[in-house]
């Protein structure tokens, strides 16, 4: 399996708020994910660092109840679900005992992958793709006040790119106690890779440009690249962070 993943301040934010991971839980689950942190001065970059260290801790310590066996779908996405439960709720207690970090929280983004299934989900505006057989498909919904608007028929997918209030998250990790995230499940062979990423390169990139940049005759290092450097040129008026997870 091939890991790769940057992250860049971009050219306005004066700190970097977005965290990312690729942990080898055990020999047969790995995970990869991405956080965006929010909060005014430092409060993001504590919300998403502290996310991340306790999902990673809480799958690491939940899969090593199933010892040799094999958990069902049915007790992955259980836990998964308690995870990052238990994430949001270290975040929001966290944003409770220190007034300078009120209101602070993270998006999630994230794959579980084992030999057989690879487990999706995620929490908020941050982003999984799949490229397979050679096309790319979205496999989260943004977490957001304009995804709510186009489900609802109130504005149009292309209403939604000049919205004022397209920045405006519906959930995020520790802005409350108890979040669940949104959990899909898909055979690990199906995708040759998945892109994980912040908002920061969405907001810069349209679908077809991701799919195009992904398909290239690159190496995956060169693709993640690639992706900050079109971001930057385009503005980069938030952080920008970019994971790209492979078979080969």
């Amino acid at each position: 399996m091939f890991f790769y993943g940057e992250s860049d301040t971009g050219l306005v934010r004066r700190e970097n708020q977005d965290s990312f991971v690729f942990s080898e839980i055990n020999e047969d689950h790995f995970l990869a994910a991405v956080f965006d942190g929010m909060g005014g001065l430092s409060s993001g970059s504590v919300a998403s660092s502290l996310a991340k260290e306790k999902l990673v801790k809480y799958l690491s310590n939940g899969l090593k109840q199933f010892k040799n066996e094999h958990p069902s779908d049915r007790e992955m996405q259980d836990l998964i679900s308690d995870a990052v439960a238990f994430a949001s709720h270290e975040v929001y207690m966290c944003s409770l005992k220190s007034p300078e970090h009120k209101s602070m929280g993270t998006t999630l983004a994230a794959i579980l992958k084992t030999p057989r299934k690879t487990y999706i989900f995620h929490v908020g505006d941050s982003r999984v793709y799949a490229l397979a057989s050679g096309r790319l498909h979205r496999l989260t919904t943004d977490h957001t006040l304009v995804q709510y608007l186009i489900d609802t028929k109130q504005i149009s997918p292309s209403d939604a790119e000049t919205h004022p209030q397209r920045h405006i998250l519906t959930k995020a990790i520790g802005t409350e106690d108890f979040v669940s995230p949104d959990i899909s499940v898909m055979s690990s062979s199906k995708a040759k890779c998945f892109l994980l990423c912040s908002d920061g390169l969405t907001l810069h990139l349209s679908d077809s440009e991701i799919e195009d940049v992904l398909s290239e005759d690159l190496p995956h290092r060169e693709k993640v690249g690639r992706f900050i450097k079109i971001a930057k040129e385009r503005g980069a008026y938030d952080n920008i962070t970019v994971l790209i997870v492979a078979n080969t």
